[in-house]
């Protein structure tokens, strides 16, 4: 038996999946065999192949661990395990999708996956990715996922249009005085957003190569000055009415059967006599 499987086999395997090929080559015979005697198509032949299906891949399910490299297994696990933990936010963005003739408002979103992990690169080595995706060109992938992932959008009919509010650092820093010297708006303050400002420049940098890495003609980028608030909200409602016009909305138009249509439920409405349609 040595000479027929390998050096790291055990001999059980090898019993055992030669007698697991056996049975499953015997599924094609039993279906020539019932053919042959004019079963197949008949309750007794599809009950018959019922049971042999079910059997058939449970053998599989055999087959699939015998020849499973059980030393690999543990890497494989923590494999799908990271595969799941990645995907959960992007099945929580997918729920969020608005629905045709909707419009969504995504705070960042999937973008700040560029942003905070590259300006704290803590934050992407506690993320429990395999060590081998993380390379030097992890923000290249990156970006060519979002705009894969954009062009997925604009190509199912969602039209994606991206806004970021250029504040300034000295306005920024106006506006958090402002709000620690008004009780009202004291609960919009955070002490994590002073400790940012340390790192304007890394997300000066980084927000400079998201524009330019990921804005397409299908998904473009405005950049729009936000030191004065009434100016950012004429701007970006600008682009949004432009946006809109751009898609030709109109109502259904009425064609001479509906208005047909319109003309004897007002009558009804009013308590005229109609002809009755006659019937088919």
């Amino acid at each position: 038996m040595r000479g027929w499987i390998g050096p790291t086999a055990a001999s059980w395997q090898f019993v055992l999946g030669i007698g697991m090929a056996c049975a499953v080559t015997a599924l094609p015979v039993l279906i020539l065999l019932m053919e042959k005697l004019e079963i197949l198509r008949k309750p007794i032949g599809q009950r018959i192949m019922r049971y042999a299906s079910i059997d058939d891949v449970m053998i599989w399910a055999v087959l699939a661990l015998i020849l499973m490299d059980w030393q690999r297994v543990g890497r494989q696990a923590g494999f799908l395990m990271a595969l799941a933990l990645a995907s959960w936010p992007f099945r929580s963005l997918m729920r969020r999708l608005p629905e045709r003739g909707q419009i969504g408002i995504f705070n960042r979103s999937y973008y700040e996956e560029v942003l905070v992990v590259r300006v704290h690169p803590e934050v992407l080595k506690n993320s429990r990715i395999p060590p081998s995706l993380l390379t030097k060109d992890i923000w290249k992938d990156r970006f060519q996922d979002i705009n894969c992932f954009d062009r997925y959008l604009t190509r199912n009919g969602i039209v994606v249009r991206k806004f970021f509010l250029n504040l300034s650092k000295k306005e920024q820093k106006k506006r958090f005085l402002d709000r620690l010297d008004r009780p009202g708006k004291n609960w919009k303050f955070s002490e994590a957003d002073v400790r940012e400002r340390g790192y304007w420049d890394d997300y000066m940098k980084a927000y400079e190569d998201m524009i330019i890495n990921t804005s397409s003609p299908q998904a473009p980028w405005y950049v729009i000055p936000a030191d004065n608030k009434w100016f950012t909200h004429a701007a970006v409602a600008a682009a949004i009415v432009e946006t809109l016009e751009d898609l030709k909305l109109a109502y259904p138009k009425v064609d001479a059967a509906k208005r047909k249509e319109l003309k004897v439920a007002r009558a009804m409405l009013e308590g005229k006599k109609t002809a009755k349609t006659p019937k088919p």
